[in-house]
C-alpha cells in the first residue's frame, strides 16, 4: 500500500513539474508516474482467482512479473512517447472491467455504489480528455480551457474510489476474518462526500481490548 500511495504522490509531483516546463523529462516523470501507480495497483489487488496457477499460491512470483513488465514498459515509453498517453488510456479499459466484474459479485450495497462512483467519474474524465484534445480550439474560441484541469481532477477521483474499491475486494478476499468494511473521514456523516478508506472491525475491537 505504501508503494502505491508513494507513487501516487510522484504523479502529483510530476505532473506539476510537466505543466510547469512542458519538458521531455516532465512528460516521461508524469506519465510514468501514472504507469507505476497501476502496474503496483494490480500487483496487490489483482484478485488471486483470476491469477494462472503459477501465481495462485505464491503471489510474490506475480508481483516480480508484473514488476519486470513495467520495466520493459518504461524502456517502451523512450521510444515513441508521443503515443504514451494514449497507451495509458487504454489501461484503463480493462481496470474498469475488472471493476465491473468485482462489482457483480459485490453484495455490500455501499462498496456497489462507491464503485458506480469510480467509473462514473472516470467516464466522465475520459469525456473532458477527448473533447479537450479534439476541440482544443473550439473551446479557447469560448474562452473556456479548463477541460485538462477537469481531467486531471475527475481521474484522480475515480484513481483513489478504485483502489479503496480493490483494496476492499482484496481484504474480503484475503483476510474475510478481519471484517474489512468502507468508512469514511472525517465521519460516517459523510458517507460519499467525505474520504473513504478500508478499515477492519475485528482488528478495531483487538486493539480496542489491549488499551482496556
Amino acid at each position: 500500500m505504501f508503494s502505491c500511495r508513494s507513487t501516487v504522490q510522484s504523479i502529483g509531483i510530476g505532473s506539476v513539474y510537466f505543466h510547469a516546463t512542458l519538458s521531455f523529462i516532465g512528460q516521461m516523470l508524469d506519465e510514468l508516474a501514472i504507469l507505476w501507480v497501476l502496474m503496483c495497483a494490480m500487483a496487490m489487488w489483482f484478485p488471486r482467482r483470476y491469477l494462472p496457477r503459477i501465481f495462485q499460491r505464491d503471489r510474490s512470483r506475480f508481483k516480480a512479473a508484473v514488476g519486470i513488465l513495467s520495466g520493459v514498459a518504461t524502456c517502451l515509453a523512450f521510444v515513441k512517447p508521443a503515443i504514451n498517453n494514449i497507451s495509458l488510456m487504454t489501461l484503463g479499459v480493462p481496470c474498469i472491467a475488472l471493476l465491473v466484474a468485482e462489482l457483480r459479485r459485490c453484495e455490500n450495497i455501499r462498496v456497489y455504489k462507491l464503485g458506480l462512483l469510480a467509473g462514473f467519474w472516470w467516464a466522465l474524465a475520459i469525456l473532458c480528455w477527448i473533447s479537450d484534445n479534439l476541440f482544443c480550439e473550439l473551446w479557447s474560441a469560448f474562452n473556456f480551457p479548463y477541460l485538462h484541469c477537469a481531467w486531471h481532477i475527475l481521474i484522480c477521483l475515480a484513481a483513489y474510489l478504485g483502489c479503496v474499491c480493490f483494496a476492499y475486494f482484496d481484504a474480503v478476499s484475503e483476510i474475510p476474518e478481519q471484517g474489512p468494511v468502507i468508512k469514511f473521514w472525517p465521519s460516517e456523516k459523510w458517507a460519499f462526500i467525505g474520504v473513504p478508506y478500508v478499515s477492519f472491525l475485528f482488528a478495531e475491537n483487538k486493539s480496542q481490548l489491549k488499551v482496556t
